[in-house]
C-alpha cells in the first residue's frame, strides 16, 4: 500500500530517499516493487475486470452481477456471484433496474364484487355457506403448471379444482364451476 502510494506521488515527496524515510518503507523494497512481476492472481483479477465490462457492454448496461455470471459461465469462466460483484463495483459498473410502474388500487364502492364479506372469519355454521379459492403455482420440467382451487370453509373440503399451463380468468371459474357441479347448486348470474 505505502509502496503504491510512492509510486503514484513519487516527484511530489521530494527525493525517494526521504520519502522512504517519512513513509517508513526501505528504498530498495520500493525498487524492488517498481520492477516486480504481475503475480498469476494479479493478471487473474485483471482479465476477469476485463471479460465483466465486455459482457456489461454487450447487454447495454441491462446485467447485474447474478446475469453477468451466468454469461460468464456460459463462456467457460467460473467464478462467484461475490467476486463478480466486487468487480463491478470496483470498475463501477451498475445494471439498469426494471421501470415497473405500479398504478394505485381503484377504490371499492358499495356493491361492488369485489368486498371482502368474509372479513377473516371462516368459522361457518353449516356445508356450502362459504367457499374460498386460491391459486398455487406447480413447476415441472416443462415450465409451470396453474392450480385453482375451491375450498369449502366448513369441512376444509376441495370442492373443485382446475389446472391450466396457463393463468387465466377461465381456470378460477371452471374451479367454481366444478365445484357447482359437484355440490349440486346452481350458480344465480
Amino acid at each position: 500500500m505505502r509502496y503504491r502510494f510512492l509510486k503514484e506521488h513519487r516527484g511530489e515527496l521530494g527525493p525517494i530517499r526521504k520519502a522512504c524515510k517519512t513513509l517508513r518503507v526501505s528504498k530498495s523494497g520500493f525498487y524492488e516493487y517498481l520492477h516486480r512481476r504481475k503475480s498469476n492472481a494479479q493478471i487473474e483479477r485483471e482479465a476477469l475486470e476485463g471479460f465483466v465490462a465486455d459482457a456489461f457492454e454487450e447487454h447495454r448496461h441491462r446485467y447485474g452481477y447474478r446475469r453477468i455470471n451466468r454469461e460468464l459461465r456460459k463462456s467457460g469462466i467460473t467464478v462467484s456471484d461475490k467476486r463478480v460483484l466486487n468487480v463491478m463495483r470496483k470498475l463501477g459498473l451498475r445494471g439498469k433496474g426494471a421501470t415497473r410502474k405500479w398504478r394505485p388500487q381503484r377504490q371499492y364502492q358499495p356493491g361492488d364484487p369485489r368486498l371482502n364479506l368474509v372479513e377473516q372469519v371462516f368459522t361457518v355454521p353449516e356445508r356450502n355457506k362459504l367457499w374460498v379459492g386460491d391459486i398455487t403455482y406447480i413447476p415441472t420440467d416443462e415450465g409451470w403448471l396453474y392450480l385453482a382451487t375451491v375450498i369449502d370453509a366448513w369441512s376444509r373440503k376441495i370442492v373443485g379444482w382446475s389446472m391450466s399451463s396457463r393463468i387465466t380468468e377461465d381456470l378460477a371459474i371452471d374451479a367454481v364451476n366444478q365445484a357447482v357441479g359437484r355440490e349440486n347448486l346452481f350458480l344465480i348470474t
